[in-house]
């Protein structure tokens, strides 16, 4: 069984950094279900750790500013939407994140195609 005294501070701290709970749980070495049950046990109970617990996670996801559904997505927020569905397994949002990685490797230039000879000859004609 996984100590919950020497992973809830990983924990916590990975969720302040921004990290969802599955990334969280993963920095920290444990389960996501693992935190799943402490969080669903600090609900529970009235006091001790996981209530703490359980509170200052909670309170972090309310303080995280969401943006009004009325302005455009823009491109950060276009990406970390795609990738954390990704990482939920949606198999469209995986091959748009590929696309999106594949766009922005042909839009950066070559560090190498000053030694490219080749490309050199080609630019010149």
């Amino acid at each position: 069984m996984t100590s919950f005294a020497s992973h809830h501070g990983p924990v916590l701290a990975a969720v302040e950094a921004g990290c969802s709970l599955a990334d969280a749980a993963r920095q920290a070495g444990v389960a996501e279900r693992t935190v799943k049950r402490w969080l669903a046990r600090g609900r529970r109970e009235q006091a001790g750790a996981h209530q703490e617990f359980t509170e200052a996670v909670e309170k972090v996801w309310a303080a995280r500013e969401l943006p009004s559904s009325d302005e455009p997505m823009d491109g950060h927020e276009l990406r970390v939407s795609v990738s954390e569905a990704a990482r939920a397994g949606s198999v469209p949002a995986m091959k748009l994140y590929w696309e999106m990685l594949l766009a922005d490797r042909e839009r950066r230039p070559n560090p190498l195609a000053e030694f490219d000879e080749l490309a050199r000859r080609r630019a010149r004609r």
